[in-house]
């Protein structure tokens, strides 16, 4: 298994283990997280200057998740995976990471590329206390 599928499994199964738990009592749930389904998001260079070398990341990692969901998915979850294009432009980092949190409500953004996007979104999402897979 690769580094990356195992980070992915690693921190959705976590995210899991503390929502399985739950009594029935609880009404409060995570984000992107029901009895059948965990929601995450990515931003990647689709295109922009990164994209000849990065634009394949995405649906790798979209092929990995689909397998996952094949094989029962997670605690009997499916994955689904978003992922928007951000030219690799913070602004535009910036703007898509915001409709993933508010529109799309993700639980967590994972594999998002760019050490320079990424610096445009990470306080945001700890302020939204979006686990942010980089």
């Amino acid at each position: 298994m690769s580094r990356i599928a195992i980070v992915c499994a690693v921190g959705l199964l976590a995210a899991c283990g503390e929502t399985a738990g739950s009594s029935s009592s609880n009404t409060a749930s995570a984000p992107g997280i029901t009895a059948s389904e965990i929601k995450i998001g990515s931003t990647q260079p689709l295109t922009g200057p990164a994209a000849p070398g990065y634009s394949e990341i995405a649906p790798a990692a979209n092929a990995y998740f689909q397998y996952v969901n094949a094989h029962g998915g997670i605690f009997g979850r499916k994955i689904t995976y978003e992922y928007l294009d951000d030219g690799y432009n913070p602004t535009n980092t910036a703007s898509v990471t915001r409709k993933l949190v508010l529109q799309d409500k993700v639980f967590a953004v994972f594999n998002a590329l760019g050490t320079p996007t990424h610096l445009a979104v990470v306080d945001y999402l700890n302020s939204e206390k979006v686990p942010d897979l980089f």
